[in-house]
């Protein structure tokens, strides 16, 4: 009986609803961004939220308060991760409605919201939240580029597929660039102003094994795409002055342990193979495995970061991660010529 009590108790606390309450702007024109701070009422305590987001199928700005209840959570941290929703309609001045969304731990947020602006259209909004230290300062809510928007995760089956976009955009203005010629050498003269261009579109998969008994089988493909437009850049890096390239970026399986060795831990296992990235700490070793420059311009946006023909083995016991890890660095010579470098 008293088993069966303390199973009853933390099936209710992993059920206790939340509150969150948020403030912050969208503008798109077909495409845009959405950004803001929110805070969490969570058993008695007070959790800052980076909100981060997309808006796709819309034109306008127009500035959102929202607040409602938050179920599913065990944790705080929970609620961290990508949402999408289907929001449509237009806002002249005032309007309201409802955001239903869920992340792939099965949080759902129902949350009221009004907006003031201009903003017309259908169309996808996909979120990141972020849960800050609990008590904390409140969360930044400046407008801000996230690194990656997240468009949430869909299940199907036992599948789980999240597609990703990251997109830069990089703009240069000089003035006599090359000192009139007297310390430039080749094109550098003519590198008054460039721009470059990258994006990365991928998709993730996550196919958990017997519930995640056996661990979880994990993997991703991407394509980068990268542009240096108007003329030569600052190291003279693409002499024709406007290039471009698109090739593949991402292509790995990894499996994760999961909680097949409880003695061990929880993921305590891991092995990947393919086009993936490596890092070391802060990436002072190993910070990118793919040269962007020549015919794939955008030298200095260096979107490029995944190694070729990986092999990693990660053993992860409380404090100490045990690695073993072959690498080839993938290096261009010309326009439209790759060339693989040497293995670690």
């Amino acid at each position: 009986m008293a088993g069966a009590l303390a199973l009853l108790s933390t099936a209710a606390y992993a059920q206790t609803p939340a509150t969150l309450t948020f403030r912050g702007r969208t503008a798109s024109i077909g495409a845009g961004f959405g950004w803001g701070a929110a805070t969490l009422e969570f058993e008695g305590k007070t959790y800052p939220v980076r909100v981060d987001g997309f808006v796709l199928g819309a034109v306008g700005t127009a500035s959102i308060e929202a607040t409602g209840q938050v179920t599913g959570l065990s944790k705080a941290e929970d609620l961290n991760g990508d949402y999408t929703a289907l929001s449509s309609g237009v806002t002249l001045g005032q309007g309201a409605g409802r955001l239903v969304m869920r992340n792939d731990k099965g949080v759902r947020v129902v949350m009221d919201q009004k907006t003031s602006g201009l903003q017309l259209g259908i169309g996808p909004r996909g979120l990141t939240l972020s849960v800050g230290e609990a008590g904390g300062p409140p969360a930044d809510a400046g407008a801000r580029l996230p690194q990656t928007l997240g468009f949430g995760e869909l299940k199907l089956g036992p599948l789980f597929l999240r597609p990703t976009l990251n997109a830069q955009f990089f703009f240069d203005a000089a003035a006599n660039p090359g000192f009139e010629g007297d310390w430039s050498f080749g094109p550098v003269d003519d590198a008054h102003h460039y721009y470059e261009t990258s994006n990365e579109a991928g998709l993730n998969a996550r196919y958990p094994l017997e519930e995640g008994s056996y661990g979880t089988l994990q993997a991703r493909v991407s394509g980068v795409f990268s542009f240096t437009g108007s003329q030569p850049d600052a190291p003279v890096c693409n002499t024709s002055g406007t290039t471009s390239d698109y090739g593949l970026e991402s292509a790995y399986l990894s499996w994760k342990s999961g909680d097949l060795f409880p003695k061990l831990g929880s993921n305590a296992v891991e092995v990947s193979g393919g086009n993936q990235n490596y890092q070391v700490f802060d990436g002072l070793l190993f910070w990118d495995g793919g040269q962007d420059c020549g015919g794939r311009g955008a030298n200095w946006l260096s979107p490029r970061k995944a190694f070729d023909a990986t092999g990693i083995l990660r053993l992860t016991l409380k404090d100490l991660t045990l690695e073993a890890v072959h690498l080839k660095y993938i290096r261009t010579r010309a326009r439209g010529c790759t060339e693989s470098g040497s293995s670690t």
